[in-house]
């Protein structure tokens, strides 16, 4: 499973796409390194599970993140 996430600046709909493009990023790069694409589960959590919390609309670096989970 590779699920990408985002701060919370920005709109949901915005941090959603964001997390999608950042989890396929790295799948492609998984895939490039030989893994097999039909193992390999994409989520995007947007700005809904902060590793640092933080307000709104708050740039957070940290947050910005990829999590490669094996099953």
């Amino acid at each position: 499973m590779v699920t990408g996430h985002t701060d919370t600046a920005g709109s949901d709909a915005y941090n959603d796409r964001l997390a999608l493009d950042r989890a396929t990023v790295v799948r492609e790069m998984m895939i490039v390194r030989g893994l097999t694409p039909d193992g390999i589960t994409l989520a995007a959590r947007g700005k809904r599970e902060l590793l640092v919390p933080t307000p709104d609309q708050t740039h957070e670096p940290r947050n910005r993140r990829v999590v490669v989970t094996v099953r």
